[in-house]
């Protein structure tokens, strides 16, 4: 996992899952903490490596490799778990996830494994998709529903974190991941697809 610099007072863990890391007076918020306790353990040691103190945690949408080191950075620090109150749920009872992905139903085990299962861990304050400011760290807690039910963005000053609201094209082609929307950007040029997920 590589620490990179965005600006000032704001990083990002680059692995699996991107971390987001936001500074303010020696304290610091994480944004998603990656899959697991091996990941958790990685923030701590990048985090510290600033000579910040973790103060607050959101999720931005309850998947195992975005909440996953969630249980293990509450064990270590006490930091507060912030999550919108279904992705809180999903956080609070892991096993929701692949019995959503199986319509309800008894998954079966190949649904029942790590990438779908991360441990429990409760959310501290519900949030709204409303919120300016975590703690004294002023942002923006934006509403992105769609990758997930109730995920959220965290904007603060010329950054934006999404979660995995935004996939770039070559992973929408490997996982045939279906849309029926156009990608545009500058990073991609203009890119189509077709409702099957493949390039159009």
């Amino acid at each position: 996992m590589q620490l990179i610099q965005l600006e000032e007072n704001v990083w990002v863990i680059q692995g699996g899952a991107n971390i987001g890391i936001i500074a303010h007076e020696g304290r610091c918020l994480i944004i998603d903490s990656g899959m697991d306790k091996d990941v958790g353990r990685e923030i701590l040691k990048q985090v510290q490596k600033l000579g910040l103190v973790p103060e607050a945690l959101v999720v931005t949408h309850a998947h195992a490799d975005h909440f996953g080191g969630a249980h293990y950075l509450v064990r270590q620090t006490g930091l507060k778990v912030y999550a919108t109150r279904m992705e809180a749920a999903v956080m609070s009872a892991p096993i929701l996830e692949p019995l959503y992905l199986f319509s309800g139903a008894q998954p079966p085990r190949e649904l029942q494994q790590k990438f779908l299962l991360a441990r429990p861990c409760l959310a501290d304050v519900l949030l709204t998709g409303q919120e300016v400011r975590i703690g004294e760290i002023p942002l923006r807690i934006l509403p992105l529903s769609g990758h997930s039910l109730e995920q959220v963005g965290v904007a603060y000053r010329e950054t934006f974190f999404a979660g995995d609201a935004f996939l770039v094209p070559n992973i929408l082609d490997k996982h045939g991941i279906p849309t029926g929307y156009p990608v545009y950007g500058p990073a991609f040029g203009e890119y189509t697809r077709a409702s099957t997920g493949r390039a159009g």
